[in-house]
């Protein structure tokens, strides 16, 4: 049997007997340790457009790829940029949806290789950002780096489908309604995500020392603001923000409370 690393597409030959034992391998192109079940694109259902998701593991980056599977899209997810492009110059996604910055190869610095590149003039390419990644641009992002589209982490689930939609050149639905305290829960979510990816040592301290909203208060000013814009007649949406952020700061540091602010207000 042969199967096929979900990380970089190198081939490998193993037995049933293998097969049947779940053994694990680590594979020695991308050294990313996988199962037979993992299997990569090469070994997919052929149906569906292939699309690359390139971002750190985190909570946004699950829901788009939640959102593409729904679409129908075959999806190969990685958070190396290098490995990024290597996968599109060998299979040609019709679509690319990269993080400004992934480790090895910047996300925008992929975007720019593969819109120069003849052969992946049919390769759209969409940059994330996450607004509580304060330097986040090399240069403005007004210029989206050739990208065909660019949105942040926080974009409305609807708005994001539509987006998709429209990328992978099908007729985006319209009508979708977004549900307020649905969002709100999700923002923050993605916050709690986000801050522990990108300032790890300050999320462990603020958790250790029950001050995540004193450590946090810029990004929490910016989550506010932005509910604020989205769900203006939302009496009680910043009440439903607080109670979000500490469940999900909860979960991060089970055994007792996480923060001993009483949150945004």
């Amino acid at each position: 049997m042969i199967v096929v690393c979900p990380g970089c597409t190198r081939r490998y030959r193993i037995s049933p007997a293998q097969l049947e034992a779940g053994r694990r391998m680590r594979c020695q192109g991308c050294g990313r340790v996988f199962g037979p079940g993992e299997q990569g694109p090469a070994e997919a259902e052929a149906n569906g457009p292939l699309v690359v998701l390139g971002d750190e593991e985190r909570e946004f980056r699950d829901l788009v790829q939640s959102a593409l599977a729904s679409l129908g899209c075959r999806v190969q997810v990685t958070d190396d940029g290098e490995m990024a492009f290597r996968f599109a110059v060998s299979h040609r996604p019709v679509l690319m949806i990269l993080n400004v910055y992934m480790r090895k190869m910047l996300g925008v610095a992929v975007c720019e290789g593969v819109k120069g590149s003849p052969d992946l003039r049919d390769t759209k390419v969409a940059l994330v950002g996450s607004v509580f990644k304060s330097e986040r641009f090399v240069r403005r992002p007004i210029h989206l780096y050739g990208a065909d589209d660019y949105f942040e982490d926080v974009i409305p689930e609807a708005d994001l489908r539509r987006r998709l939609q429209a990328l992978l050149g099908g007729q985006a639905p319209t009508g979708e309604q977004i549900e307020p305290h649905a969002e709100i829960r999700r923002l923050a979510r993605i916050m709690v995500s986000d801050l522990k990816i990108y300032y790890p040592e300050e999320f462990r301290r603020a958790l250790a020392e029950r001050r995540f909203f004193e450590t946090f208060r810029e990004e929490l000013t910016q989550a506010k603001d932005l509910i604020a814009r989205r769900f203006p007649d939302l009496p009680d949406r910043l009440q439903i923000l607080a109670a979000a952020l500490k469940e999900g700061l909860l979960a991060e540091r089970p055994g007792g409370p996480a923060v001993s602010s009483p949150g945004p207000a």
